[in-house]
């Protein structure tokens, strides 16, 4: 059962094992175990010959408590750290955090079960039958000789009971709150001397804490052991998981405090299904000789269906800040408002792989070899649509803090917050010249400046004294662009939308007079109560189209694969009696293969005979990527107009009243090697029989992930978004670990040990635009170094009828040395040429053909024109010439063309283009980037990972205390409580810069007894989060989702 879905179950943590040479004090409650080595083993232990802090969990400790899912063990036991992501829960160990699938290996039986998808895999822990397991060994910090990439800070295996060779039987029965319930039987079976059999089947239904949430799930674990002599065996193991599972999405925090348990805007469900399959063969040539192969694979498939009704969905904007003005500390951006999508999606994780190790035990020590090959390989799918949309009825500007995270119905039901476009850019244009649309120039611009005028006060805006006296003086523009009018034009246009036309029509008029270019004037009546709102439809109701319909689709697909040889050694050897040196290498050699594609496309659909549908058309296909790429390569033309496809596509629409604009195509073919070369060395000495103190260090390395070759972001050569490689370097990490651990007398055991891991060229995601799936983009880098530094204590009293446990785990994770904020400012750079390149194409292709449509010439002298003209401007937005120039050059090309020739249409063109050519325009592209190197200035102390920030998702305490109590022979009860520290997440805000919030502490404390009806018969009862604490399971700057309150079950168990 999952947190987030169902009842939280916490126990009290497991009993602590500790390993010495020859035996533990039998009085001391402390199971020795005598290990066989490192590495895969043929009962599915990878315990490893040297002595270090290892945690072991037994069938025992996890029935006590009935968890419902491996999770749930995790987080009650000491040394890990259990955080939830929007995928699903990781198990920390060491600070590993955010970034644990690259750090923590988890195995079953020793095979592996780790997911490469750092996106959206999981580790599928839910698909492994609690009951079924024997044992779960814990093993923190690196592991690079035995485990190999991936385990910098520890290992996980959960070993089965599908190694048990007895007769055995036991079925066990819970309810618990939200109408979950669960049913459960394992079984060991003999026939005759050799043959042995295991079987375990689990099945649970409920309902989750949050309205919506509700799971069906059928676990199925097997095997078949065969002794065929003293020397040889083999078994035979499978898996078998299936789930559906459906449930919501998080709710913003605002809402939580008045609805903790409601839904959240979207519905999912996830059906699950993994399926795994081992052979595993021991060899015994000699008494101190054993050689083990085994073969595995497994399939984890997950099917998503998700229906989504965001509040926004964000749209591509950059330029639309510059045209409307941004108030500082403000963000805008382009969003669909109430547009439904539907995602349906699959991911598939499959691997294989062979194992082969020879483990020779000489008089000294023992000597280990071993050699891996593992195919690892991810494909992932994806369709995602929206619903029918109108531009008119749903497309909008938002503009709010930018600290402002939060976004709900309450928020985007505010209109000065949400502005329809259409309507704000005629607004705009009428701020510059309301004659032109037959309104009192004097008495429009008078109310325009007072607007602005009383907004800079409340923005408070330091006005200059020139401006001031431009104002009482009656200027039509007294205001500095980037200083005053820049900070409240968004704003004004809100509050002159709601006065009334007659107001400013020329004589008060109840009507308009409408001079465009080329056409005689036009007069349009209009109410007393129409207002500038209402303008953009007054004057052209004919150009918009009430069933005009946009559908946005996305189809991604992501097929990627990982293969690995590995060799290593490993030799441990006795220089004294009570001192032991151990020492390890290896040798891994990765080959990355796949292909990732992605098109984004826009299906429009309305009456053939309206202007909207075509203009949206034409102004898609000359704002694709796609059809940009398309020019580039093949010499073709792209303006206004379209590209010659996009000409096809406005003829087509025109036609049938229906047409598909391709916006995008990505694709990219990867192909990499990696070799690398890690090893260990560490001494054990015991000073007594029940004490030992050892020292370890290590070189670690963990490759990058398959997903991780491949940025999706604006690429600096093809000047639009494309996929290319990130050029990672593989992560190497030096582990220090100095321990103690031991019994004092025998009632008390203890174990203690102290962590150094330094990690240098860790890999890190930056994205851009994280919550929208059209328009997300990422960059993976590598930062200088980081440090996790920490404490492990444990220890356990064993009294009479008592027994105490108690543990704390302090992490310290930090950045130690960064080289983030240069690689942002190489992010910048491409980033402004990004910003230019966009600012360009709609000015070449969309806003110049705009204002020469119109005045009455033939389409190839448009066309000359408008080229004409946009390479004067191009010069002047590089810096090439200034704004006089530009001014006079373009006056030229107008005096030189057939527009030339009409005195009254050759001033008003003039007028309109030289504000292209102005001083604000000079040198764009340096703009840019002095105002994208200006932001982050500001940015890089507060909104990014910086030098002394803690890594992600690692909370630096973790205590936990138990006591059980023997009442009677039946009875008998314990409770547990566990605190966890407060934790860093950081997510992807406005552009490349990161939020970081604090996720507070919280301590929960559990309840739980156990009564004996008699030997083979119990009865199971708890309280989980006994004090109904109210904390988040997972929190960022904007929504969160609730851990369940205080919840109770029972149930029985039979054996048999």
């Amino acid at each position: 059962m999952r947190r987030g879905y169902e009842k939280r179950n916490d126990f009290d943590f497991v009993m602590l094992c500790f390993f010495t040479n020859n035996g533990s004090n039998a009085g001391s409650g402390v199971e020795a175990y005598k290990n066989s080595g490192g590495g895969a083993t043929y009962n599915g232990s990878v315990l490893s010959g040297e002595r270090k802090n290892t945690l072991i969990i037994t069938d025992k400790d996890i029935e006590k408590k009935q968890y419902k899912n491996i999770t749930e063990i995790f987080e009650d036991s000491p040394f890990t750290m259990v955080t939830h992501t929007p995928a699903g829960p990781v198990v920390a160990l060491r600070g590993s955090g955010e970034k644990t699938l690259m750090r923590v290996k988890v195995l079953v039986d020793g095979n592996s079960m780790n997911s490469m998808d750092e996106n959206m895999g999981i580790i599928p822990f839910d698909s492994i039958p609690a009951a079924s397991i024997k044992k779960i060994e814990i093993i923190p910090g690196g592991g690079i000789t035995l485990y190999g990439s991936g385990s910098s800070s520890g290992v996980i295996n959960i070993v089965t009971k599908n190694g048990e060779e007895k007769e055995y039987g036991q079925i066990g029965v819970n309810a618990a709150s939200y109408d979950t319930y669960k049913v459960d039987l394992t079984k060991g079976m003999q026939f005759g001397k050799k043959v042995f059999s295991n079987l375990s089947i689990e099945g649970q239904k409920g309902k989750g804490y949050r309205e919506k949430e509700e799971h069906e799930r059928v676990n199925v674990l097997a095997g078949v052991n065969v002794n065929l002599n003293d020397r040889n065996r083999v078994r035979v193991s499978g898996m078998f998981y299936h789930e559906d599972a459906k449930g919501t999405d998080e709710l913003d925090l605002i809402t939580l405090q008045k609805h903790r348990r409601g839904a959240g805007p979207s519905d999912a469900e996830i059906k699950s299904d993994r399926h795994s399959l081992a052979l595993d063969y021991e060899f015994k040539p000699k008494e101190n000789w054993t050689i083990t192969a085994g073969v595995y694979e497994s399939k984890f498939k997950r099917k998503i269906d998700q229906e989504n009704r965001p509040y926004v969905q964000y749209l591509p904007s950059a330029g639309f800040n510059d045209f409307f003005g941004q108030p500082k500390n403000y963000s805008s951006d382009l969003v669909l408002k109430d547009v439904q999508n539907r995602m349906h999606g699959s991911m598939e994780e499959r691997e294989k792989g062979i194992k082969l190790k020879s483990e020779y035990e000489h008089k000294q020590g023992k000597f280990i070899f071993g050699m891996e090959h593992a195919d690892h390989r991810v494909k992932r799918e994806m369709h995602m649509q929206t619903s029918p949309y109108n531009e008119m009825d749903n497309l909008r500007l938002f503009l709010r803090p930018r600290n402002e995270r939060v976004v709900n119905a309450d928020i985007i039901a505010d209109p000065e917050k949400m502005m329809n476009p259409n309507t704000y850019i005629t607004m705009m244009f009428l701020c510059f010249q309301p004659e032109g649309a037959g309104f009192d120039r004097t008495k429009t611009l008078k109310k325009v400046n007072d607007i602005i005028y009383q907004k800079a006060q409340e923005e408070e805006i330091q006005l200059t004294d020139a401006e001031i006296k431009k104002y009482q003086a009656g200027e039509d523009y007294p205001w500095d662009w980037e200083k005053t009018t820049k900070n409240v034009m968004w704003k004004t246009l809100y509050e002159l939308s709601k006065e009334k036309l007659i107001d400013y029509t020329q004589g008060n008029n109840p009507y308009l007079i409408i001079d465009e270019p080329g056409k005689p004037p036009r007069k349009v009546e209009i109410t007393a109560e129409d207002t500038f709102e209402h303008f953009i439809k007054i004057i052209a109701p004919n150009h918009f189209d009430e069933t005009l319909q946009a559908v946005g689709v996305i189809d991604a697909k992501v097929d990627v694969k990982k293969d690995t040889d590995s060799f290593y050694l490993f030799n441990t050897f006795d220089l004294t009696d009570n001192l032991e040196l151990n020492a390890g290498l290896r040798y891994e050699k990765a080959r990355y293969t796949g292909n990732r594609k992605s098109i984004m496309k826009q299906y429009v659909k309305g009456n053939k005979m309206k202007e909207e549908g075509a203009f949206l058309v034409k102004f898609l296909a000359s704002t694709s990527d796609y059809e940009y790429l398309n020019y580039l390569h093949h010499s073709g033309k792209i303006d206004f107009y379209g590209s010659e496809l996009g000409l096809e596509k406005e003829k087509e629409f025109k036609e049938i009243g229906a047409t598909t604009i391709v916006m995008s195509e990505l694709t990219k073919r990867e192909k990499r090697t990696e070799e690398n070369l890690g090893g260990e060395i560490g001494l054990n000495y015991k000073w007594n029989p029940y004490n030992t103190v050892y020292g370890k260090y290590e070189r670690a390395f963990n490759s990058p992930l398959p997903n991780q070759l491949t940025n999706k972001t604006f690429d600096p050569r093809l000047k639009v978004k494309t996929y290319w490689e990130s050029n990672l370097k593989t992560e190497t990490i030096d582990n220090f670990e100095i321990g103690l651990r031991g019994a004092i007398n025998d009632n008390i055991t203890y174990s203690l040990a102290g962590f150094i891991s330094d990690t240098h060229n860790e890999i890190l995601t930056i994205v851009k635009d994280g919550s929208s799936h059209m328009n997300r983009e990422w960059r993976f880098i590598n930062i200088g170094k980081t440090r996790r530094m920490g404490l492990e204590l444990q220890a356990q009293e064993n009294f009479d009828k008592l027994t105490l446990k108690q543990s704390f785990t302090y992490v310290n994770p930090k950045i130690i040395s960064n080289d983030y904020e240069a690689q942002i400012r190489e992010i910048a750079k491409d980033k402004a040429e990004a910003q230019f390149q966009i600012f360009a194409r709609n000015r070449r292709n969309f806003s110049i053909p705009i204002v020469v449509r119109g005045y009455g010439q033939p389409k190839e002298v448009e066309e000359k024109f408008c080229n004409d003209v946009n390479a004067v401007l191009e010069d002047l937005y590089v810096g090439k010439i200034n704004s006089q120039s530009a001014t006079e050059k373009v006056g030229k090309i107008i005096d030189d063309s057939p527009y030339g020739k009409d005195k009254k249409k050759k001033k008003k063109l003039f007028n309109t283009l030289k504000s292209f050519s102005s001083k604000h325009n000079e040198n764009i592209k340096e703009t840019f980037k002095k105002e994208l190197q200006a932001e982050i200035d500001k940015l890089s102390k507060d909104n990014f990972l910086n030098k002394g920030d803690r890594v992600p998702l690692a909370p630096k305490v973790k205590a936990t205390f138990s006591a059980d109590y023997q009442f009677t022979d039946r009875l008998k009860m314990g409770s547990n409580v566990t605190y966890i520290g407060s934790y860093l997440n950081a997510e992807p805000s406005f552009g490349y810069e990161v939020v970081r919030v604090k996720v507070p502490s919280h301590a929960v404390m559990d309840f739980y007894g156990t009564y004996n009806l008699h030997e083979d018969f119990s009865v199971k009862f708890g309280i989980n989060n006994v004090f109904n604490h109210q904390y988040y399971l997972r929190q960022d700057s904007r929504t969160a989702t609730p851990a369940p309150g205080r919840t109770y079950s029972v149930g029985f168990s039979y054996r048999f």
